[in-house]
């Protein structure tokens, strides 16, 4: 009986056996997801890559500090909603999915929140850096399998 338990404990933490993924039901993750796309779209623009890494930072210490690297996919909502972004444009995408993540309140991090603040407002100029960096992107297709 001993060991039954024990193993049981064992497949929960995930050392031994596969367990079942969990799905994150933040944006943050999305967020890094349509940033990593720009910036590898945009490799030969050192002036767009450099802001966009500054928002992808900031999110990236948001995620570590709420632990989101643990989930394996987004949960059936966010995933419903990420699928419909994939008509829009590259920028619309982003912008829908940053004001998510402000609109639920998803950060505990004050330089995230001003951060992605900040990116919403330059995302409604069509002439500010990151609109003009995501003008030349391909927004990214979300797919449920």
């Amino acid at each position: 009986m001993f060991w039954n338990s024990f193993v049981s404990v064992l497949a929960a933490v995930g050392i031994m056996g596969a367990i079942a993924p969990s799905y994150s039901d933040s944006y943050i993750p999305a967020a890094l997801q349509l940033l990593d796309n720009a910036a590898q779209q945009l490799d030969e623009h050192k002036e767009y890559q450099e802001h966009i890494s500054k928002l992808a930072q900031s999110l990236v210490m948001e995620a570590r500090s709420q632990g989101l690297g643990k989930f394996e996919g987004f949960s059936d909502t966010i995933m419903k909603e990420l699928k419909e972004t994939s008509k829009l444009t590259a920028a619309e995408q982003l912008k829908m999915v940053l004001q998510r993540i402000l609109d639920r309140e998803d950060m505990k991090r004050r330089n995230t929140k001003t951060a992605v603040q900040e990116a919403v407002k330059d995302l409604d100029e069509p002439e500010s850096t990151i609109s003009t960096a995501m003008a030349e992107v391909e927004p990214l297709q979300y797919t449920k399998k």
